[in-house]
């Protein structure tokens, strides 16, 4: 399960990767936007603490297709970016959450991609969150201390994934000028 993050580096290449001439200086706004959006689906963690809900809601419809495309379209309507493709891209930064739990998932409960069914997708390919939440470490200096380890490694892996993703926005916009 990834930390915010490594989610929020996800949806920012996600939105870099599908611009043309893409820079920091002029996109930052957008690029922040998409790693919110990437970010969000975790925020039922505090509907369910807040409203003592069942924590079976966990990754359910904040993880759902619908939901990515619901916020997609709620963010590039009030962000004034309601064209379908600004849709699309945001949808997908969303998204980009849910896939990357999925991705994760070992241990932990799978992601209801297609909620309101009930199936839970997981691949498990990794779960390196698992260890944090490992009862043996009742420490919360132990337990900080790993969480930002974690974010360290989140950060040194996923870094150069936006960087690509700027450098591919940046060469989409050369080959449309060459054409």
């Amino acid at each position: 399960m990834p930390l915010p993050v490594a989610h929020g580096i996800i949806g920012a290449s996600v939105v870099a990767a599908s611009r043309t001439n893409v820079t920091l200086g002029r996109d930052w706004k957008v690029i922040l936007l998409g790693a919110a959006l990437a970010i969000c689906p975790d925020f039922d963690i505090f509907f369910i603490w807040a409203f003592n809900l069942n924590g079976d809601l966990h990754r359910s419809v904040s993880h759902s297709i619908l939901f990515a495309a619901a916020a997609g379209l709620i963010a590039s309507i009030l962000f004034g970016r309601a064209q379908l493709k600004d849709v699309v891209v945001l949808a997908s930064a969303t998204l980009s959450h849910s896939l990357a739990d999925i991705l994760s998932s070992k241990m932990a409960l799978g992601v209801r991609l297609l909620w309101p069914l009930p199936h839970r997708f997981r691949l498990g390919l990794c779960d390196y969150f698992a260890p944090l939440i490992d009862p043996r470490y009742t420490s919360v200096a132990v337990f900080l201390t790993r969480l930002f380890l974690v974010s360290l490694a989140e950060l040194a892996l996923f870094t150069p994934v936006f960087i690509a993703a700027l450098l591919i926005g940046q060469a989409s916009s050369k080959a449309f000028d060459e054409l």
